[in-house]
């Protein structure tokens, strides 16, 4: 496990998926998806304002809720399980809402 605070340091390489990968689906697949997304969806609500790319995150998250200043736990941990992951954000499904604004997220690395 590796506990990752304000300005984390990754160790070791990683492989980033491109956004070319998009197009090695079909041309028909994509608009189909497309049409059914937007028959639940307003367009306007597409419309992507990260300016970061997102990556799929489907591990096992250990966040444990913190003081305000960040380094004092106020509760015990939990563990949520992650949905996307960017340079700057981390998303993860939890079935309630979280009653805490600061955490610390614990990832499992494999080391």
């Amino acid at each position: 496990m590796e506990t990752m605070l304000a300005n984390p340091v990754f160790r070791g390489e990683a492989t980033v998926p491109t956004r070319d990968a998009a197009s090695a689906v079909p041309f028909e697949i994509r608009s189909q998806v497309r049409n059914l997304v937007l028959s639940v969806y307003d367009p306007a609500e597409l419309e992507e304002r990260r300016s970061e790319q997102r990556f799929p995150f489907p591990f096992l998250i250990r966040i444990t809720p913190v003081s305000e200043q960040g380094t004092s736990p106020i509760g015990p941990a939990s563990v949520v399980v992650g949905k996307s992951i960017s340079e700057n954000g981390l998303g993860f499904y939890h079935p309630k809402p979280l009653p805490y604004r600061r955490v610390v997220v614990t990832l499992d690395t494999g080391e």
